[in-house]
């Protein structure tokens, strides 16, 4: 464990563990001790703490709130708390719901009728880049080359390169109109 925010998100999973190790006997606390690049969890019994699962933990865990913890970067650099401005289009590009990692989930989408709408925008993206048979499979190589596309965004135009792409797939999204088609009197609107 390297860096604070790290610790912190290590210190807060240790407290749910142990408010599910709960007994109406005793209760246990887990505690992160850490030994220069190894970290050992330390379980302890905490008697003289009240065993009623309803009033609060002790105040040195409660520090450490949900809202402390960093929220998932893509690629540990960018954020995905964007929303795509297209009214057509902000059912399917999905941004806010969908923050990762990595664009490497290995669900299945295409389980139910329009998942593939609930599948992060840019996993799609790496998806898509895997067509033809001499690039099937290689998703890291995939990723790579977002990664590797994404840095060249940021450091040309200085923006969140996620949000470039969000922007160049509403733009090339098709636009629909209608026409008037007809001779005479029988005129019938027709798409185009």
């Amino acid at each position: 464990v390297q860096t604070e925010a790290w610790r912190t998100y290590f210190i807060q999973k240790i407290y749910i563990w142990s408010e599910y190790i709960r007994s109406s006997s005793i209760l246990l606390f887990l505690h992160m001790a850490e030994f220069g690049n190894q970290v050992e969890i330390v379980i302890q019994n905490c008697e003289n703490y009240s065993l009623d699962p309803f009033k609060p933990t002790p105040t040195h865990f409660s520090t450490y709130a949900e809202e402390s913890f960093p929220k998932p970067l893509l690629f540990g650099k960018w954020a995905m708390d964007f929303e795509c401005t297209e009214i057509s289009l902000k059912d399917h590009i999905c941004t806010k719901d969908a923050v990762i990692f990595l664009p490497h989930s290995g669900k299945k989408f295409c389980a139910k009728r329009f998942g593939k709408s609930k599948c992060p925008i840019v996993e799609r993206l790496v998806n898509s880049l895997m067509m033809h048979g001499r690039n099937n499979g290689k998703k890291m190589m995939a990723i790579k080359t977002v990664k590797d596309a994404f840095d060249i965004i940021h450091l040309l135009t200085n923006e969140n390169p996620a949000q470039v792409a969000v922007k160049a797939i509403v733009n090339s999204g098709p636009r629909e109109d209608s026409t008037r088609i007809g001779k005479g009197g029988a005129v019938r609107r027709q798409a185009v």
